[in-house]
């Protein structure tokens, strides 16, 4: 990743990383989503971010590609808890040496829930890349390329895979304290812009239902 690209907040206050090569995804501000406000002045967050980069000598951090699936019924999102941990997450993982995002993202979603897009990768709307501190490890960032999915998910089509423990949905609005950073704090309101963007009844093929929480 590019390290001009990074932007860091003060005190580990999670924001969006620029992605200069992002898909167009015909939202406006999405692809430069921030934490503190989007390209319409919109505040979206209460801290303000600067572009200072991390030392040479910092702890890089832990990239990964993540899904957000939301629940057909009511447009909650789901999040995946790993067996010994306290935080849910999104599904999603690290990205192997040579593997795109987009194709990560799918391959660790089949390992933790066992659920494949019936489109495949078409079926995943790039977002955007975001950091925020990590969840699990202590002192670490994570650098997140996010992918929505434009199917609806059935239930009863996922379940917890290899090694997650538990898979809960969550409304887009949840501030829960077991809910990890990347989550509550960037996530579901990057999501939540992609969605307000969209027509009132978005029944094009895949199409996301227009729930905000």
């Amino acid at each position: 990743m590019d390290p001009d690209n990074v932007e860091h907040a003060e005190n580990n206050a999670p924001v969006a990383v620029k992605n200069h090569h992002q898909v167009d995804t015909g939202h406006a501000g999405v692809g430069h989503w921030r934490a503190d406000e989007n390209d319409a002045g919109q505040t979206v967050g209460s801290r303000a971010v600067n572009t200072d980069v991390a030392g040479a000598g910092s702890t890089p951090p832990i990239v990964v590609a993540a899904v957000a699936m939301l629940r057909q019924a009511d447009g909650h999102m789901l999040q995946v808890r790993k067996s010994g941990t306290d935080f849910f997450l999104l599904p999603g993982g690290k990205i192997e040496p040579g593997e795109a995002p987009i194709a990560a993202a799918v391959r660790e979603v089949a390992e933790e829930t066992g659920f494949q897009p019936t489109a495949g990768v078409a079926a995943l709307e790039a977002v955007g890349v975001f950091t925020a501190p990590a969840a699990n490890e202590q002192g670490r960032e994570v650098h997140c390329h996010l992918f929505l999915l434009n199917e609806p998910v059935d239930p009863d089509t996922v379940h917890p895979a290899a090694e997650i423990a538990e898979l809960r949905y969550f409304p887009l609005t949840a501030q829960d304290a077991s809910l990890a950073p990347l989550s509550r704090d960037v996530v579901f309101p990057a999501v939540a812009q992609v969605l307000a963007a969209r027509p009132a009844n978005d029944d094009s093929p895949g199409g996301t239902p227009r729930v905000l929480g």
